[in-house]
């Protein structure tokens, strides 16, 4: 009976918890992605205890595998759809992974709708910001990096990842924008008072032959008090 028993709930948590599919709509295996994710939390330097706001963070399944490598992650859950960012759904994703991979790791999170011009967190509230494949996605980037320093501290870290391109011009095969590649987010950052600190290539593990780019930013030391107002 309780070979069956465990054979049920394990049944239930692997419906409960969503598939994952690479471009080829093949499904991941679970244990790849939580590998993946993992090494990801490492490069962005997650330590226990890091409170980070995502932004573009959708349903948080991606934090959700965050949070299997990193105990006590806090979340600002940033996001401009509400048919995403709702409390069910993140709930759901956190939970079911939580408890498919049979994690003691704490995690909390605050839901955080913004616009595609405003994010509603204080002035220098940040210490790390991950904008995770969403700056490509941004309809007005300028006035979105103007809130991304602003949001952020004076030390704080802003976390740029995003698909290496395979050649010019190529686009994301979901949102049909163009991927971005490292030395054209690095220009476009320093244009709002960013430097870059760290740049990163890794292997996307499920998809073959393909790279993310992962960049840290900071704001530039030259960079005054002055301008930081200038940009509210």
């Amino acid at each position: 009976m309780r070979i069956l028993y465990l054979f049920i709930v394990t049944l239930l948590l692997l419906s409960c918890a969503p598939p994952f599919y690479n471009s080829q709509n093949k499904v991941i295996p679970r244990d790849s992605m939580r590998q993946f994710f993992a090494r990801e939390a490492e490069l962005l330097g997650f330590r226990p205890g890091d409170t980070v706001a995502d932004i573009g963070a959708g349903d948080a399944t991606i934090d959700a595998f965050f949070s299997l490598a990193v105990n006590n992650l806090h979340y600002k859950l940033v996001d401009i759809d509400k048919a995403w960012l709702n409390e069910r759904r993140v709930r759901k994703n956190f939970v079911s992974y939580q408890q498919l991979y049979r994690s003691k790791n704490t995690y909390s999170y605050d839901l955080v709708l913004n616009t595609p011009t405003h994010i509603p967190l204080e002035t220098g509230s940040m210490d790390k910001v991950l904008c995770r494949k969403t700056l490509h996605e941004f309809s007005d980037p300028h006035r979105m990096l103007n809130e991304l320093y602003r949001v952020l501290g004076d030390s704080g870290r802003l976390m740029v990842v995003e698909v290496k391109p395979l050649q010019a011009g190529e686009m994301d095969p979901g949102c049909k924008k163009l991927h971005l590649p490292a030395d054209s987010i690095t220009a476009l950052l320093a244009q709002h008072g960013f430097e870059l600190r760290q740049s990163v290539a890794a292997p996307i593990v499920y998809e073959k032959g393909r790279e993310m780019n992962i960049l840290t930013f900071q704001k530039a030391p030259s960079t005054t008090t002055a301008t930081a107002q200038a940009r509210k």
